[in-house]
């Protein structure tokens, strides 16, 4: 066990590198940080108001905006990870390695990953700095934490289905076609309750993850269908809304080997 996760190490460092030497991690920064800034920008355009926004306000808009399009967005930087290796032809030449197709998995996996969370807390730290600059209330510790503590385990669903989606396909334009329906599938199915319960998209404006930062923030909103939940969410809401995405990452990560494997 000790050596398959070392030979996976080397590979998830391997993959990391390849990210900033080549056009897909700049790319990864740029996408991420100025999804960062559309939020605010849209927010601005929709809410046109004088008055001056809270720091809870802000950060809200960050939060939201930032994920119902991360999934669009992110689809022309990760269709490619496993496809792309299949329709250039170098994907039969690594798996002829000595290296498991487990391995491989993880090391795109969580070479992504590392490198979105790294993107997304630049992201927040402008998110934060946006919000000290023109909100009327500064913000604290208690409110930049939990939610980017949650925006990190929603993308990790969001990377594990986009590769999962790449392991499908044998070619790049299929996989981000694929990569929008999905992300389309899946929020249609999260706001037709009872079906999706809120539960099924993460990132959807009407997903339980929502409820929970808007009673956190204090912000006072209504999520359908959670518009009965009113109090500031306890521990175990708050643990709930950030363990359902790293389980639903976890099955999509599942489904991929399964992928590889055919």
């Amino acid at each position: 066990m000790k050596r398959w996760i070392r030979k996976a190490w080397l590979l998830v460092w391997k993959e990391i590198l390849l990210l900033t030497r080549t056009r897909k991690g700049p790319l990864l920064l740029i996408v991420t940080v100025g999804l960062g800034i559309f939020s605010q920008l849209i927010e601005r355009l929709v809410g046109a108001t004088e008055k001056i926004p809270a720091c809870s306000e802000v950060l809200f808009a960050g939060y939201s905006g930032f994920l119902q399009l991360f999934p669009l967005a992110l689809a022309i930087v990760l269709a490619d990870t496993i496809s792309g290796e299949i329709e250039r032809g170098t994907w039969n030449f690594i798996k002829s390695k000595p290296l498991t197709r487990g391995q491989l998995l993880v090391s795109k996996v969580f070479a992504n990953y590392i490198a979105v969370t790294l993107a997304i807390i630049l992201m927040w730290g402008g998110v934060l700095l946006f919000a000290h600059v023109t909100a009327e209330t500064s913000c604290g510790w208690k409110h930049a934490v939990f939610p980017l503590l949650l925006i990190q385990a929603v993308s990790f669903a969001i990377v594990a289905l986009e590769i999962m989606i790449s392991a499908a396909s044998t070619r790049t334009a299929t996989a981000v076609l694929m990569i929008v329906i999905g992300w389309l599938g899946l929020t249609i199915v999260n706001i037709t309750t009872p079906i999706g319960q809120g539960f099924i998209a993460p990132w959807a404006m009407n997903s339980y993850q929502t409820s929970v930062i808007v009673r956190y923030l204090g912000l006072g909103l209504s999520i359908v269908p959670f518009e009965h939940l009113a109090e500031m969410p306890s521990s175990a809401e708050a643990l709930k809304a950030v363990l359902t995405p790293l389980v639903e990452g976890a099955v999509f990560c599942g489904i991929a080997g399964i992928l590889i494997r055919r």
